[in-house]
C-alpha cells in the first residue's frame, strides 16, 4: 500500500488519496471508521474480508466487522456471501446488466446504550428528551436478482431479538422515568421477530455513479412470542441526481486555479463539472392491524436515523418519531478539490400517526452547508451545520456508512 500511495505523488493527475483509497479498500483486513448509530460518537475497529473462490463463476467471500465507539456503542457483523454473474445474462456474450446476482448469510450484534427518545409525534419538545439503551441480534439471508440493466429485485427473511433497557447513572433521565408502555408501545416487552421483506431497486444507469438511485420495499415484522406487535412496513427511499456539466468551445492553454474550482475540467479538459444538483425523498408507512407499532422499530427524522440516512440535518439526531415520516431534500453539491466536495441543501419533513398526516401542515424545515469527503465514488466522511429550525444552529459530523 505505502508503494502503490507514494506512486500517486509521482503522478500529478492523480490525486494521491484516490490512490490510496483503492488499495484501502482492496485489503483483507483493515481498520474502519464507522458511525454505528446517532449519539455513538467516533467509531472504530477492523474488518476482514476473505474470497475464497475468485476465478470460479460463483464467487464466495466470508467477511467480519468489528467496531465500538467512544460512547460504548457495538457494532460486530458476520457475512457470508455468494455472487455470480447475473442469470440474465446467461448465454450472452454481450449483457447491459452490470450487477452480480448475490446470495448474503449474515449475523449481527449491536449494543446502542444511549439512544435518545423525546416522545411520540410531530410536536414534541427538548423538554422531554430521555435516553434509552438498545441491542439487539438478527440474523438471516438476502438474496438479490438483477433482472435487468435499470433493476434488481431481492428478498430478506431474518429473525430479529431486540431488548430496550434503562440508561442509568446518566446527566440525562432514563427512558422510563418520563414514559410508560402506553406512551412508548414495546418499553417493558420485546418479542422476538421474524423479518420478511421483499425490495426493488431501480436505477441509472448500470453502473456507479448513479443519477437515479431508488429503493422501494415492502416488510412484515411477525411477532413471535407475546403477539401484540406485528407490523406492515412500506418504504421508499428515492435519490435523483443531475451533475451538471459545460461543454467549453476549446481547452484552455493553461490550467487557472480559480476557474478549475468553479468549474472542475473532466477528460481532456473541454467539458467541466459545475456540480450536481439532488432531489431526494423518503416515505415510511407503518400499520399494525388491532396491534401497536414498538416506537424503537418507528421511523424518525433529524439528524440521521439508525439506517445512517440524514433527514433533517439541522434537528439533532431521532428528534421526532412516529409510525409514518416524509421527508423531501433539495441539494447542490460540488468537488472543489479531488476529493473533498462542499454542499448546501434545504430539507423539509414531518412524521405522524397515518399516512393521511403526511400532508404539507405542520413540516419541519431546515438549511444548512457542509463538506464531504469522498473516495471511489463512496462518501467516507460528512460534516455539516444545519439552521432554521427554530430549535438553534446543530453541528455535526458523520463517517461512513462503512469504511
Amino acid at each position: 500500500m505505502k508503494q502503490t500511495c507514494g506512486d500517486a505523488v509521482e503522478h500529478p493527475n492523480r490525486f494521491r488519496i484516490e490512490d490510496c483509497g483503492r488499495v484501502y479498500l482492496a485489503m483483507p483486513v483493515r481498520p474502519v471508521i464507522k458511525t454505528i448509530a446517532p449519539g455513538g460518537g467516533f467509531g472504530g475497529g477492523l474488518r476482514a474480508i476473505h474470497d475464497f473462490t475468485p476465478k470460479a463463476r460463483w464467487n464466495k467471500e466470508i467477511s467480519g466487522t468489528a467496531a465500538v465507539s467512544t460512547n460504548r456503542f457495538l457494532f460486530l457483523e458476520g457475512d457470508i456471501l455468494f455472487e455470480r454473474p447475473a442469470f440474465a445474462c446467461t448465454g450472452k456474450s454481450e449483457c447491459p446488466v452490470k450487477d452480480n446476482f448475490q446470495i448474503e448469510l449474515y449475523t449481527r450484534r449491536v449494543e446502542l446504550p444511549g439512544l435518545a427518545y423525546y416522545g411520540h409525534g410531530n410536536a414534541t419538545t427538548q423538554q422531554t428528551h430521555v435516553q434509552f439503551g438498545e441491542r439487539w441480534f438478527e440474523g438471516g439471508v438476502k438474496v438479490l436478482d438483477p433482472v435487468l440493466s435499470w433493476l434488481d429485485i431481492g428478498g430478506e427473511v431474518g429473525y430479529v431479538v431486540p431488548h430496550i433497557g434503562p440508561i442509568p447513572n446518566s446527566s440525562i433521565p432514563s427512558i422510563e422515568s418520563l414514559f410508560n408502555d402506553t406512551q412508548a408501545p414495546g418499553l417493558t416487552e420485546q418479542p422476538g421477530f421474524m423479518h420478511y421483506k421483499i425490495l426493488a431497486l431501480p436505477h441509472y444507469p448500470a453502473i456507479l455513479p448513479f443519477k437515479l438511485d431508488y429503493q422501494i420495499g415492502y416488510e412484515y415484522y411477525q411477532d413471535l412470542d407475546v403477539h401484540r406487535f406485528s407490523f406492515h412496513k412500506f418504504e421508499a427511499d428515492l435519490i435523483n441526481m443531475r451533475p451538471l456539466r459545460w461543454r467549453r468551445k476549446a481547452v484552455p492553454a493553461s490550467p487557472n486555479a480559480a476557474r478549475d474550482w468553479f468549474c472542475t475540467p473532466q477528460g481532456a479538459g473541454k467539458v467541466c463539472t459545475l456540480g450536481y444538483i439532488a432531489i431526494n425523498g423518503l416515505l415510511t408507512l407503518e400499520t399494525a392491524a388491532q396491534q401497536q407499532i414498538p416506537f424503537y422499530f418507528q421511523p424518525t427524522i433529524g439528524g440521521a436515523d439508525l439506517a445512517d440516512r440524514d433527514t433533517l440535518r439541522g434537528f439533532l439526531d431521532l428528534r421526532f418519531r412516529a409510525p409514518d415520516r416524509m421527508v423531501l431534500q433539495g441539494e447542490y453539491g460540488h468537488n472543489i478539490w479531488g476529493p473533498l466536495g462542499i454542499l448546501v441543501f434545504y430539507e423539509t419533513g414531518r412524521v405522524g400517526n397515518r399516512a393521511s398526516d403526511l400532508g404539507f401542515s405542520g413540516l419541519h424545515h431546515d438549511v444548512g452547508v457542509g463538506v464531504t469527503l469522498s473516495v471511489q465514488n463512496r462518501i467516507l466522511m460528512r460534516a455539516y451545520i444545519g439552521f432554521g429550525t427554530g430549535e438553534g444552529s446543530r453541528m455535526n459530523w458523520k463517517a461512513g456508512p462503512l469504511l
